[in-house]
């Protein structure tokens, strides 16, 4: 019996940069930073710089960075080959939004009113919804952490006009649990 295997070769084009306000020249810290024309994308750190590895099957796309309260901004990917690393410059904008009307009222009157059934038939559902999540539990001790928990979730949330419970199940979970660096004693 022979098997065989083909592997394609890829090359792949690591780019560096830093964003930084185009007027203070401040560092923006975790902006975002994406191959506009896929799914290849980054956060810059806390100083404002940042790393992005990607096929060169990409070399004629362009880099998207975002941050907000700043303008979007494109560069080509050949600006930043054959540099260390360039200084993207975004631009400070503001973003206008209607006007609201702010009327003294008492907490009691607001609660009342949210949760009077007029309300409630016009804001929430009368149906029951089925809806998927993402949960996530880590427990750390220290710089040791000391469990880890995933798991996909699919909620059926029940009519806000029932009392019925809402229904959890799990669609797929892991864990992982560091015995070692626990203080607690764990006996099955």
């Amino acid at each position: 019996m022979l098997l065989c295997s083909i592997t394609y070769a890829q090359n792949f084009t690591t780019i560096n940069g830093s964003v930084v306000d185009a007027h203070t020249g401040y560092p923006l810290p975790f902006a975002s930073v994406s191959l506009k024309n896929s799914t290849f994308s980054n956060v810059a750190n806390s100083e404002g710089h940042f790393s992005l590895k990607f096929p060169d099957s990409f070399m004629n796309d362009s880099i998207l960075i975002s941050y907000l309260g700043y303008r979007n901004t494109l560069v080509p990917v050949s600006e930043f080959i054959g540099k260390k690393s360039k200084k993207v410059k975004l631009v400070p904008t503001t973003i206008d939004i209607r006007s609201i009307i702010v009327r003294p009222n008492d907490a009691e009157t607001i609660f009342y009113t949210a949760f009077s059934p007029k309300y409630i038939r016009e804001n929430y559902s009368a149906s029951p919804v089925g809806m998927s999540g993402f949960y996530r539990e880590i427990i750390k001790k220290g710089n040791k952490y000391l469990a880890l928990n995933e798991a996909v979730v699919d909620i059926l949330k029940q009519s806000y006009i029932n009392s019925i419970s809402d229904n959890i199940a799990i669609y797929k979970g892991r864990g992982n649990t560091n015995r070692n660096a626990s203080d607690t004693l764990f006996l099955q």
